[in-house]
């Protein structure tokens, strides 16, 4: 049960933890409140969950090296300074007139080029899986491990989307809003050049 314990905290704790997800929920809070949000959410989570889920079953079958990551990783960074660009350019757009930029294809695609997001299961999460299965099967310390990190990263990762709808009236205030989207984006390149700098230092 410690180890479950620990899944559920390191959730938890990824929930909370600035990033492309947290970025998405901002931005899709802002331009849809409540709804836009919640339909983020649902995308975000369900891509957090084939993601870390196909890649526990491949993890399996393969043995992957941490250079496979950062090729992903790469292409990741390019996706996110795109991204960066297009939430730069929300800056003087009225909200709740603009569609959503965040459309589930774009989140498949940031999960799916999220190099952070492999190396975490891979290099945290498997050992601590592995761990368990000297105890329990391994399908079902596997499947038990994953639930117990989803709950958590579901947890946090709702609670902090309805912290940015029940701010969305201040932060989409006129006087703030340009603000807002011109931080979120150089939050979102810094992101991207973090994980091209990262990946071309890895690969070379």
């Amino acid at each position: 049960m410690d180890v479950l314990l620990q899944a559920f905290v390191l959730g938890a704790i990824g929930g909370v933890v600035p990033g492309a997800v947290l970025t998405i929920l901002l931005v899709s809070a802002l331009q849809g409140g409540l709804v836009g949000g919640l339909r983020a959410f649902f995308w975000a989570m369900l891509s957090e969950i084939l993601i870390a889920g196909g890649l526990l079953l491949l993890a399996a079958q393969l043995s992957m090296g941490e250079e496979v990551f950062m090729a992903i990783g790469f292409v990741g960074g390019v996706v996110l300074l795109y991204f960066a660009w297009q939430v730069f350019k929300l800056r003087s757009i009225q909200i709740h007139n603009t569609p959503a930029l965040f459309t589930p294809g774009k989140i498949l695609l940031l999960s799916a080029t999220n190099a952070p997001l492999y190396i975490f299961w891979t290099t945290i999460c498997f050992p601590l899986i592995w761990q368990l299965s000297t105890r329990w099967p391994f399908s079902v310390a596997a499947v038990s491990y994953f639930a117990s990190f989803e709950v958590g990263w579901g947890i946090t990762t709702f609670s902090m989307l309805l912290l940015f709808v029940f701010s969305r009236r201040t932060l989409a205030n006129e006087g703030v809003m340009g603000k807002v989207f011109m931080s979120v984006a150089l939050i979102l390149a810094g992101f991207g050049i973090n994980m091209l700098v990262r990946s071309v230092a890895s690969l070379l």
